[in-house]
């Protein structure tokens, strides 16, 4: 891979490539948001509640070897969804303030973790690893991610990424986030090349995909390419058809004359309701 105009050892976040991937502008916003530290919307936050739920499965299995009851799950996502729950004598004001649709979220995030319990339930495997962050050097810089679950099943090691619902569009094979967490665990466990899962938790599906060498000189070399473009800030929107329906949609009808994005939160509503 020839030289590039690189700041030797940055520590780079693997969202930080994606989302530059996806749109410059858009990585540009992401990396603001980050700093403000808002409220996640009631969506996000039940994708994040199901899939952290998911994972005390595989912890359970990891320590104890063997499945926990659907019961001990239900508890956990109550224990994340409600983390402080009101009175009753105080119920009327968190029922107008949303509590209830809330617990319109909660069901459906109880139905997709019971469907995701039923498929897991009877399923052979060993848990080497759940939610372990890690960090890789990629070419002159270090990227951070995290691998969800590493584990054998029928024999097979894979190293599993888990959304909740299955993209839209994807290439499987040049998929970033996959190359990515294939890459580290090669380069970190200098085992031979794994297979990987995308495992979506509503609908349940899993699909499988492999990654060799040529892709992960692919992988460097995009990587030293987003990160030239993230240390010189060369920020750009790239349009296409999914921009109507982007988080910052409105944010970016005002490039290039940007200010920052928490006074445009502060001033208009700044994102996509």
């Amino acid at each position: 891979m020839k030289s590039l105009s690189i700041t030797s050892g940055a520590l780079y976040d693997i969202d930080d490539i994606i989302y530059f991937l996806e749109c410059p502008l858009k990585y540009h916003f992401y990396s603001q948001l980050k700093k403000l530290k808002l409220t996640p919307d009631v969506k996000k936050k039940l994708q994040d509640v199901v899939k952290q739920t998911a994972f005390h499965l595989y912890y359970r299995l990891l320590v104890d070897q063997a499945i926990p009851s659907f019961a001990y799950l239900a508890d956990n996502f109550n224990n994340l969804w409600y983390p402080v729950r009101p009175p009753l004598k105080n119920l009327l004001p968190y029922l107008w303030g949303g509590y209830a649709d809330k617990q319109k979220y909660a069901v459906q995030g109880m139905e997709s973790l019971y469907e995701f319990y039923q498929h897991e339930k009877q399923k052979e495997q060993f848990v080497i690893a759940v939610n372990q962050d890690f960090v890789v050097e990629a070419g002159d810089v270090h990227l951070k991610g995290c691998f969800d679950l590493i584990r054998e099943v029928d024999n097979i090691l894979e190293v599993v990424l888990m959304v909740y619902n299955p993209p839209a569009k994807i290439n499987l094979e040049r998929d970033i986030r996959l190359t990515a967490i294939s890459y580290a665990f090669h380069h970190l466990y200098k085992l031979p090349h794994v297979r990987l899962n995308l495992f979506s938790l509503q609908p349940i599906q899993e699909i499988y995909t492999t990654r060799n060498v040529n892709d992960y000189l692919f992988f460097n070399e995009v990587v030293a390419r987003v990160v030239t473009s993230i240390q010189q800030a060369s920020y750009y929107p790239r349009i296409s058809s999914e921009c109507a329906e982007c988080f910052f949609h409105f944010a970016c009808q005002l490039w290039p004359n940007l200010p920052p994005l928490a006074e445009i939160i502060k001033t208009k509503g700044a994102v996509k309701k």
